[in-house]
């Protein structure tokens, strides 16, 4: 505080002069935890502002596009691809006062190890609808035409979200489609997407002229089931509100002992608790798995079903599950037999 002050007479008066101001107090720092994370690509993180009310911080991300998205609460959500060598992000929370410095978080955004863990096929009768909806629609990343096989026998096309891709097949002839509800058979039968931009999403499915679809909220989890134009499911997790959630598989199964058996002795993949929100497949606990950066979720309700055709091209709908394996066919072929 400036002060012009008189002395007189061993008394003290004060006069302000016309340029003397009152500082404002200094504005109270904030910090954001954590400091840094590693995240693979699509994964989200919920950073938290110390020391501001809520409300009063601004997030954004430092640096150019390509390197993610934060939203107004710090949920960060990496970007669906990144380079060989990954990314380094800041993300930025600033007072909306404009007082102090900005505090910032580390972020390193790291490709899975050895390339692509996992690829899931969907056979489906039009490329152009599928395009609009998975890219779009739901934001995943356009890989482009796969050259493997001759137009006249099969197209693919590959769509990419974190470390998953999802090729999709279209063939030159009419296949007929997958049985319509999700219990209708066992078999691969719907995906789930966290995605952070929620609301803005399902608009834009129904703005692309798919059907709405219908938001639930369960243990303050919100979801909501949408339908490409062959009438495969995608469930879409809001990640504000179920943080940490990935790229998930539904699978619909006879037998639950079964499929522990296959999943955790076979395939050795780690099993993990059950999760807050609605269940798309109604009865039957749910079992979860982790496949490298990709959840497989195993229903078996009650009743029976028929199983889905062996072959990969007799109907549409997601037909199989490609993954990389870090301990090699052999074992598994070995604890297989």
């Amino acid at each position: 505080m400036a002060l012009a002050a008189l002395l007189a007479l061993g008394s003290v008066s004060a006069a302000a002069c016309a340029d003397d101001t009152i500082d404002a107090p200094a504005a109270a720092s904030i910090v954001v935890t954590p400091a840094h994370v590693t995240l693979a690509p699509g994964q989200t993180h919920q950073f938290r502002a110390q020391g501001a009310a809520p409300g009063s911080v601004r997030w954004r991300i430092d640096g150019d596009a390509g390197l993610g998205a934060v939203s107004s609460t710090g949920l960060y959500t990496a970007p669906p691809t990144v380079p060989a060598g990954g990314l380094q992000v800041r993300v930025l929370a600033e007072r909306t006062d404009g007082g102090g410095a900005p505090a910032q978080a580390g972020v390193s955004v790291t490709p899975p190890p050895g390339g692509e863990e996992l690829a899931m096929s969907v056979i489906m009768s039009d490329s152009v609808r599928a395009r609009a909806f998975y890219v779009g629609a739901l934001g995943f990343t356009d890989g482009g035409a796969a050259a493997s096989f001759p137009a006249s026998i099969l197209r693919m096309f590959l769509y990419r979200l974190g470390g998953a891709t999802l090729k999709v097949r279209v063939y030159p002839r009419a296949l007929p489609p997958q049985n319509g509800a999700l219990t209708a058979a066992n078999g691969i039968r719907f995906i789930s997407v966290p995605v952070a931009a929620f609301d803005s999403v399902v608009a834009r499915v129904s703005a692309a002229g798919f059907a709405a679809p219908q938001v639930r909220t369960v243990d303050g989890v919100r979801t909501a089931l949408a339908t490409d134009s062959d009438g495969n499911v995608v469930e879409l997790i809001d990640a504000t509100t179920a943080v940490g959630r990935r790229l998930e598989i539904g699978i619909v199964a006879a037998d639950s002992a079964a499929a522990r058996r296959f999943y955790t002795d076979v395939m050795q993949f780690p099993r993990l608790p059950p999760v807050r929100g609605p269940e798309p497949v109604a009865g039957g606990a749910e079992q979860r798995y982790r496949a490298g950066q990709t959840i497989l979720r195993i229903f078996t309700p009650p009743g029976t079903r028929p199983d889905g055709p062996n072959s990969v091209d007799a109907q549409q709908g997601f037909r199989y599950i490609t993954f990389t394996t870090p301990s090699g066919m052999e074992a598994i072929h070995t604890r297989v037999t």
